[in-house]
């Protein structure tokens, strides 16, 4: 497999310990010196059985040492990490403002947040819009019970349903968004570009979740872009 040279260049800057969320079995190199722990919401097995498309070649699938959701990390204290590190997660939490609040939480001074994405422009999300600021804005202020979160979050299974699985039929569009919603199942909520994804930190300093630049990258070739931020002193 070619080597993902953007990956490298971004998680060579950070120390310490610090987690990894979600990496299954795919987990990210990190540097000599570094001590990682997994987090994942399914134990290796249940995650099998969640995802048996997935290669689950015994040799790469890691095994999580904390079993919680991405976004509620209350078994770690505050300013315990040194870095956090995502890949193709974000895009599947229906509210990313609150986990990376959460993961804000949870940086020591300096510490790193390195998120890698799909770029919407070269994946299956390539003809969805880009999820808007002060839609995500929204969704986080109203929480999963308000009316208007719900039929928001309705209407992303649904444009999964047409614009990714391909369905024209608005029957059959409804009916496999209802299936899509009530099962929880891991689509991909939001989609984004570099450009698009970046005033994200910005909406953050509303709820004091401040970040600092550190380093971008955009790999078309990989279909993904790197954000790499650090916590302020």
């Amino acid at each position: 497999m070619r080597p993902r040279v953007h990956r490298k260049e971004a998680i060579a800057r950070i120390r310490g310990e610090g987690i990894e969320i979600s990496a299954y079995h795919s987990p990210l190199a990190v540097p000599a010196g570094c001590r990682v722990r997994y987090v994942d919401l399914y134990s290796r097995d249940e995650a099998e059985l969640a995802y048996p498309g997935a290669d689950n070649s015994k040799e790469w699938v890691v095994v999580p040492e904390i079993l919680a959701p991405a976004d509620d990390l209350a078994v770690l204290p505050d300013l315990s990490q040194d870095f956090v590190l995502t890949s193709h997660l974000i895009e599947h939490l229906a509210d990313p403002l609150r986990g990376l609040r959460e993961w804000h939480r949870l940086l020591r001074p300096q510490g790193s947040l390195v998120l890698i994405v799909p770029d919407r422009r070269y994946t299956f999300d390539r003809r969805r819009s880009a999820t808007s600021v002060d839609h995500l804005v929204a969704d986080h202020r109203e929480g999963t019970q308000h009316p208007e979160r719900h039929r928001r979050d309705r209407q992303h299974c649904a444009d999964f349903a047409r614009y990714v699985n391909g369905l024209h039929e608005p029957r059959h569009i409804d009916f496999f968004a209802r299936l899509l919603h009530e099962s929880g199942y891991p689509i991909h909520y939001h989609c984004w570009t570099l450009a698009e994804f970046l005033p994200i930190f910005e909406a953050l300093r509303t709820w004091n979740a401040n970040f600092a630049f550190e380093w971008t990258f955009e790999a078309p070739a990989d279909s993904e872009f790197v954000v790499a931020r650090r916590s302020p002193s």
